[in-house]
């Protein structure tokens, strides 16, 4: 992670800090090696949400390696399906993530839709292929895809967060 961005987060004055880096190249299935959550999470982010590939990738402690697009403008990759997306809902404890809801989104040209049937079916394997290498498992509840990371395993995997008031914070 670059200097300038470590010290971008650290200087943060905020109950929770969420980093959204444009990292990685576009139609990237998979994040790429060089991506930091460890690095973000410590300089003081509770969650790094990365954003590039235009496609969602895996989910980590700490991480969502990419949020994929929420409003559909580029030609549609019939492989990668980047008609296909995920709104992620994060619920944080002690700025930590610890619960995350994602909900399948089809992208039709400039308009966004719940997905159905096959998108739907299509979306929640895509989450679970891209999450397995991370060790991270995925489970249905109603229309919504989730993870959960026990607050013990999300605080062992991104290492400390430094809480609002080293911040400077409340």
């Amino acid at each position: 992670m670059p200097d300038w961005l470590a010290a971008s987060v650290e200087s943060v004055t905020a109950d929770v800090v969420v980093v959204t880096p444009h990292w990685g190249p576009n139609m990237a299935a998979a994040p790429v090696p060089h991506v930091g959550r460890r690095a973000l999470c410590r300089a003081g982010g509770a969650l790094a949400a990365g954003h590039s590939a235009h496609v969602f990738c895996g989910v980590a402690p700490g991480v969502l390696y990419d949020l994929g697009d929420f409003i559909d403008d580029c030609i549609v990759d019939p492989l990668l399906r980047n008609d296909c997306g995920l709104l992620f809902l994060v619920t944080l404890e002690r700025a930590l993530a610890t619960h995350i809801e994602a909900v399948p989104l089809h992208l039709d040209c400039c308009r966004t839709r719940l997905a159905r049937g096959e998108e739907r079916t299509w979306i929640a394997a895509r989450l679970w292929r891209a999450c397995a290498p991370f060790g991270t498992e995925v489970r249905e509840h109603d229309d919504r895809l989730i993870v959960e990371f026990p607050l013990s395993e999300a605080a062992s995997a991104v290492g400390p967060v430094r809480s609002p008031a080293k911040r400077g914070g409340r």
